[in-house]
């Protein structure tokens, strides 16, 4: 999948230009502090604890993410390979990116930016996105009145051997403002609409499932 090989290589070489955090070795944040530096790994995970406050961006290579309920993060949040675990009440700042891996979200989050995959469930509960949902081979999940500003996008990929449908599950009274668009010709998309739940826009290339 070029375009999948593309975000890989393309992740590896921003976290070379940035020269800086640590490698072969996870970072640890104790809860309740206040981290006024950027959080940069290489084959190690992030740990964020509950009720901090981080002015910078946390991102990692080989290694997942995980933020503690009640933390704030002034940046964006990304991983090539590892999953994204964010707790309750949490704000971020910026946007949640993972390559091959998973993003969740606890209750009463807010995501300022955009929630991304190329290989990974999104998983939303109680959870505002002021932008958009992107994946390429992920499904996305909707819960207890999750609410999407944007779009959400199904992103084409070169040489897709994908059999399955892509399946999105709205549910719990969440709403999507915006559209959800399938720009994969060769890729079969279903959306779930739960009683309660609503989009507001269009379905582009998608078959629209009620129950």
């Amino acid at each position: 999948m070029k375009n999948s090989l593309q975000a890989v290589i393309g992740a590896v070489l921003l976290f070379t230009a940035i020269g800086c955090g640590t490698i072969n070795r996870p970072i640890h944040i104790a809860d309740g502090s206040q981290v006024s530096r950027s959080l940069t790994s290489v084959n190690g995970s992030i740990t964020i604890g509950s009720s901090c406050e981080i002015d910078g961006t946390c991102q990692t290579v080989n290694g997942s993410i995980k933020i503690g309920d009640d933390t704030s993060v002034d940046g964006k949040v990304a991983s090539v390979n590892g999953s994204i675990r964010v707790g309750q009440r949490v704000i971020v700042d910026g946007s949640l990116k993972a390559v091959n891996g998973s993003v969740s979200t606890g209750r009463e989050c807010r995501i300022d930016g955009s929630v991304a995959t190329v290989n990974g469930c999104i998983t939303l509960v109680e959870t505002t996105v002021n932008q958009k949902l992107v994946t390429y081979n992920g499904r996305i999940i909707l819960k207890r009145g999750s609410e999407v500003l944007g779009d959400i996008i199904i992103k084409d990929t070169d040489g897709n051997s994908r059999r399955k449908p892509l399946t999105i599950k709205i549910g719990g009274k969440s709403i999507v403002h915006g559209n959800i668009i399938n720009e994969n010709d060769d890729l079969e998309v279903n959306v779930y609409v739960i009683e309660g739940a609503r989009v507001d826009g269009e379905l582009i290339q998608c078959t629209r499932i009620d129950s």
